[in-house]
């Protein structure tokens, strides 16, 4: 019986190769009319088409005569997937028969996905042609000839390998549906993993790149890899890194192209974001919070662990990005890659890549290739353009930017214009890439040139639609610059490479290069501080952006900026948090009271800290279209009226001394409002229903403010709206006219006790958070479909149970209810969410029960019941078979498992941690294949079952502190992925079976605590394992010989144990343990340390704390970094020049001959110090 995995069909001999082929259609359906046509064929078209799939359909109900159609032909040729629907009667269909043969003849030639699809027909009667097919070919065969017959055999073949191939039968699923989904499911997954990154067609001397990295990436090899590509800037690094990814990105689990990382990693925050995506490619679209980038490192570092993962990081500077981005080798999962691009070779030597790549400027046939495509739009070189060609090509000498930018401007132009050209790049013979770019500059117009040098000088890095909100045009010139390849998008975010920006600032200074009172626009912090100081500003100036984290004392005055009468755009803000710059460093912002700036063409005003009360008096804001006012000192916007009709976003926030914000009708087109924690304001001006445009507000953290005015309800444009850690006791009953609202954040509102009814009848809002709001105590019935609600938080409120409607949020995806104390039950009818992805119930510790599960929740991937009362779970959480993670964490009222539990063949993490009155774990009577990590610590579990081989892709278990365990059996050494095994302080085991068979990928192992007699000889078999730890392990009489065996040891614990330990370390002496770099005998009564640690020729890091006894240490060897000696008494003290560990250390000084700092604590004092040892 054919099984429902996809299956690549070619009978070619580069099947290998990756297909180039750009098809019509993804998916070609081959069905007999009659017997599916208004059913189930046209049901699974109907779900092809809803999600986006590319589909042939022949929508003729009769075949038109013997011979196939040519379009039905060609509908073959130019489809990717087939899907062959075999009924009752396909096989009387000559028709059928002969689409079937010319699929396998196309798979003949590439690679192409047949899934054939068995309906309410067995795949042996395909296969064999009995029953009716048997009749439709007995049919077929009367009066054939020789033609005929030679056509029918094909037919009997096509069939034979159709049936062979796996596929789906319809009496497995049961119900249509659900095999039409699964088909739909596989598609869209094959389709997904051949989604490639965009690449020009117009590329050269890839394939020399492509293949001399293939020879350092080493795709077959089982390691962890980690490859460096360097170059200088605009030499191609991230166009070959693009290249890379879509020729090997199908070989892996999950694949992530990270770009920009050093324009998006500016702090920590950045940083967190890019953690954010990164965790988003690993786990496909699962929740999971991470709130800080250490947090994030751990949550990144366990994911990945689990994968094989292709990662690219693109345009990397600093160590900092690697470290909380891709940490080490071993944070990833065997065969996993990660690529990444810097201008930096240092930073790559720094951390240690295993191979680097350096990219070389094109040769010149490559560069007149590259040159041609861009500057002719085909690879042939015009014969009456050789000359001006070659000089263009020589003058760039092979920069891939300069070539295509240079390429494009020449585009179409005439040979006149090509020698002009030449001879502007002629008169200066020194110019570098920047003048070639600007070359590009020149050919725009007068409008365009404007926009561009506003995006070189101030909006790199700027979102698309907050620039185009800014000026004039921009959305039309962006688009123009992008084809002239001026600047990149990138997920609507503006990127411009270094030397084009430079370039753009360059022109901006050209004309007075040392006169920046005259430049049209301001960037450097110490060129505006001249500028301000001496009172050099001119009407020239049209834009100004101060970085204050980067300036020293500046003099804001109105003598300053009076002359600056077109200035459009202004920007005070710390580029590194404006909160590191209170104190002393405010001051900077101080500003005189009668401060004034010229404001009449002004449309962007930005002004982190902004000292004085108001805006000038005599502020004119007519054309003011983002007012940004944050961490300012203000108290009303000014005194007065103004009219602000250009006004789109206006941000006040933690404005601490805000009361009063002016009335909204001065400004009718408001699109944004954010006076998030602007403490003193208490009140919201009931004109504030004037603004229909209104699509934010952000009332976040503003105390005092009780209540909102009835007239919100007109915010007809509102999708947005935040009211966290505010004073409101209720939302206005008329919030339902908010038809528009998206979201809706009330979280941490202490006084809100209950929600209107009518908030169900928010039908556009997608995420309600009520976390926090502790006096919230009942949640309304949903008297309506809210259909487009996906996340629900009522995490720490008083909510003792959800109304069975609850049910009515029937595309709700999270649902978080942590630490609602009072919750004791769930609704039956919580399992018709069958959108539901993630249920938390984390720490409500009343909840005793979890409901029936009546039927498959399928979209449910992680549960978490820890820290609740639940005594046991239903029979039925077997239903839950697309959950990857069940958390039970302390859940210490449960006694059992259901033995159901098995059938979680999704199931990635089980967390029984701490579940201390559990005794069994069930026997595991199904393979669960994907479980990867079980954490049994803290339970009572005696023993595990001797079916947990059946976990058999299992790569992390826990047993800590099991003190009830007593053995292990002896199929554990079964679990052929099982990388860590942690039995610390497991203190009634006696001892550790035998392995029979090799635990390849078995990598630390810790038997610190219990009370092992011995180990078996056949530990030596861990050939593969790094750390063993052994501490405290006083009932163990020996290491068995074998342990020289473990060549790939790295780190050995041996504390705690006084009367074994010197016998231990005499097995130092086997040379199978050289690789030793981490040793701990501390807390032994040993006298010495045996010689035999000279030999350990990588040992870094050397513990003997609390060996009081020890009154002499050998030669060390010359690796050594770390000594950790603090309580060994023994040895006296630094103090004493005299003492035994001076005259060690000293003769290990001697020893060492490279400059490194060496750590170790003082004998007497429970600290480290730095030495510095040459």
């Amino acid at each position: 019986m054919a099984s429902a995995n996809t299956q690549i069909v070619s009978d070619s001999p580069s099947s290998s190769s990756k297909s180039t082929h750009q098809f019509t259609y993804e998916v070609f359906l081959s069905f007999r009319g009659e017997d599916t046509r208004y059913g189930f064929t046209d049901h699974l078209y109907g779900a092809f088409i809803s999600h986006g799939i590319r589909t042939f359909r022949d929508d003729e109900e009769l075949e038109r005569g013997g011979v196939i159609a040519s379009d039905i032909l060609s509908a073959i040729e130019e489809s990717k997937i087939f899907v062959i629907i075999f009924s009752e009667d396909y096989a009387t269909s000559r028709w059928c028969l002969d689409e079937l043969v010319r699929i396998f003849e196309c798979t003949a030639t590439e690679e192409r996905l047949i899934l054939p699809v068995f309906y309410h027909v067995d795949p042996s009667e395909v296969r064999e042609q009995s029953g009716s097919y048997e009749k439709a070919f007995v049919d077929h065969e009367k009066e054939a000839d020789e033609e005929k017959k030679e056509k029918i055999q094909k037919w009997r073949i096509a069939l034979r390998k159709a049936a062979n191939l796996a596929g789906y039968d319809l009496q497995k699923y049961g119900y249509e549906t659900r095999l039409i989904k699964e088909i739909v499911d596989v598609i869209l997954r094959e389709l997904n993993s051949k989604l490639l990154l965009h690449v020009s067609k117009n590329i050269v001397g890839m394939n020399f790149h492509l293949e001399e990295l293939k020879s350092l990436i080493k795709i077959e090899s089982n390691d962890v890899r980690m490859i460096g590509i360097y170059g200088l800037g605009g030499i191609g690094k991230t166009t070959i890194a693009k290249v890379v990814y879509n020729n090997i990105s199908g070989q892996f689990e999950s694949r992530i192209f990270l770009e920009n990382v050093r324009e998006r990693s500016k702090d920590h925050s950045s940083l967190l974001q890019l953690q954010k995506e990164l965790l988003n490619g690993v786990v496909k679209g699962k929740y999971q919070k991470i709130s800080n980038i250490h947090e994030g490192v751990n949550v990144l570092r366990n994911r990945f662990l689990s994968k094989r993962v292709l990662l690219i990081l693109d345009d990397v500077d600093k160590s900092e990005q690697l470290q909380f981005l891709v940490g080490e080798h071993g944070w990833f999962g065997p065969r996993s890659r990660i690529i990444i691009t810097s201008r930096d070779q240092h930073l790559l030597e720094e951390y240690e890549v295993d191979a680097s790549y350096e990219v070389k400027v094109l040769d010149y046939e490559e560069s007149m290739q590259l040159f041609c495509l861009h500057a002719f739009k085909q690879n042939i070189l015009r014969k009456d353009y050789v000359d001006l060609s070659n000089d263009v090509v020589n003058y760039v000498n092979g920069l891939p930017l300069a070539l295509e930018i240079l390429g494009s401007f020449l585009f179409n132009k005439s040979k006149l214009e090509w020698e002009s050209t030449l001879q502007k790049l002629k008169r200066k013979p020194n110019m570098n890439v920047q003048n070639v770019l600007k070359i590009s500059f020149d050919g725009l117009d007068e409008i365009e040139k404007e926009i561009f040098l506003d995006v070189a000088c101030f909006f790199k890095g700027w979102n698309e639609i907050d620039v185009t909100r800014l000026l004039d045009h921009a959305k039309i010139v962006i688009r123009v610059l992008s084809d002239k390849c001026l600047i990149t998008l990138s997920q609507n975010i503006i990127w411009m490479h270094d030397l084009v920006q430079e370039m753009g600032r360059e022109i901006v200074r050209q004309n007075h290069p040392k006169e920046p009172g005259k430049w049209s626009r301001l960037w450097d912090p110490d060129d505006i501080c001249l500028v301000l100081r001496r009172k050099m500003g001119t009407e020239a100036i049209e834009g100004i952006f101060l970085d204050m984290s980067k300036s020293r004392e500046i003099s804001f005055t109105t003598e300053a900026f009076r002359r600056m009468e077109r200035l459009r755009l202004f920007k005070v803000y710390w580029s590194h948090g404006f909160v590191n710059y209170m104190g002393k460093e405010y001051q900077k912002l101080l500003l005189p009271e009668d401060f004034e700036i010229p404001s009449h063409d002004l449309r962007y005003l930005h002004w982190e800290g902004y000292s004085l009360k108001s805006l000038p008096s005599n502020f004119h804001g007519e054309n003011l279209i983002e007012l940004n006012l944050k961490h300012s000192n203000i108290e009303q916007l000014w005194e007065g009226k103004k009219y602000l009709e250009e006004l789109k976003m206006l941000t006040l926030s933690e404005s601490q001394q805000l009361n009063e914000i002016p009335h909204f009708s001065n400004m009718p087109n408001l699109e944004q409002l954010n006076i998030e924690l602007c403490e003193k304001l208490d009140k919201v001006d009931s004109s504030i229903g004037i603004l229909k445009k209104l699509t934010l507000l952000n009332l976040r953290g503003c105390q005092k403010i009780s209540s909102l005015p009835s007239t919100i309800q007109n915010l007809v444009s509102l999708k947005r709206l935040y009211l966290h850690s505010t004073a409101i006791d209720e939302l206005p009953s008329s919030i339902h006219h908010l038809t528009q609202l998206q979201t809706l954040s009330i979280r941490g509102c202490k006084n809100l006790r209950s929600l209107p009814s009518s908030i169900c009848r928010l039908k556009s809002l997608e995420e309600l958070d009520l976390y926090g709001c502790s006096n919230l105590e009942t949640f309304p019935e949903i008297m309506e479909n809210m259909e487009w609600l996906m996340e629900l938080n009522l995490s720490g409120t008083h909510v003792k149970e959800l109304p069975p409607s609850i049910e009515y949020l029937n595309h709700l995806t999270h649902l978080e209810l942590r630490c609602c104390q009072n919750l004791r039950s769930l609704p039956s009818s919580i399992w018709r969410l069958k959108s539901l992805e993630e249920l938390d119930l984390f720490g409500c510790s009343n909840l005793e029960t979890f409901p029936e599960i009546m039927e498959d929740m399928e979209c449910l991937i992680e549960l978490n019941l820890s820290g609740t009362c639940i005594k046991e779970l239903p029979l039925s959480i077997g239903y839950l078979n697309h959950l990857t993670s069940l958390g039970l964490q302390c859940c210490q009222n449960l006694r059992s498992l259901p033995s159901s539990i098995c059938r979680l063949k999704s199931l990635e993490y089980l967390n029984l941690y701490y579940c201390s009155n559990l005794e069994i774990f069930p026997e595991i009577k199904e393979n669960m294949e994907c479980l990867i990590k079980l954490d049994l610590s803290g339970t009572r579990i005696k023993e595990l079952p001797s079916s947990i081989e059946y976990l058999n892709h299992l790569t992390s278990m826990r047993l800590v502190g099991c003190e009830n365990l007593r053995s292990l059996p002896s199929s554990i050494c079964r679990l052929k992925f099982l990388e860590k095994l942690d039995l610390y302080g497991c203190s009634h085991l006696e001892t550790f079976p035998e392995i029979m068979e090799d635990m390849e990928c078995l990598k630390k192992l810790d038997l610190s605590g219990t009370s092992i007699k011995e180990l078996p000889s056949s530990i030596g078999c861990l050939n593969h394992l790094t750390s063993f730890r052994l501490s405290h392990c006083t009932n163990l009489r020996s290491l068995p010989s074998s342990i020289g065996r473990l060549k790939s040891l790295a780190e050995l614990s041996l504390s705690g144990r006084p009367n074994r330990v010197t016998e231990d370390m005499e097995n130092l002496r086997n040379p199978g343990l050289s690789k030793i770099e981490q040793l701990f005998p501390s807390r032994n009564n040993i006298h010495h340390i045996p010689s035999a640690i000279s030999q350990l020729c990588n040992l870094e890091c050397l513990d003997i704390s609390h060996c009081k006894m020890l009154e002499e240490i050998p030669d060390l060897p010359s690796s050594l970094r770390e000594i950790d000696a603090h309580g060994c008494t023994g040895l006296g003290t630094l103090s004493s020049p005299s003492s035994l560990l001076w005259s060690s250390l000293l003769k290990w000084f001697k020893k060492v001959e490279v400059q490194f700092l060496f750590e170790f604590f003082f004998p007497s004092f429970n600290y480290k110090i730095l030495v510095k040892c040459n």
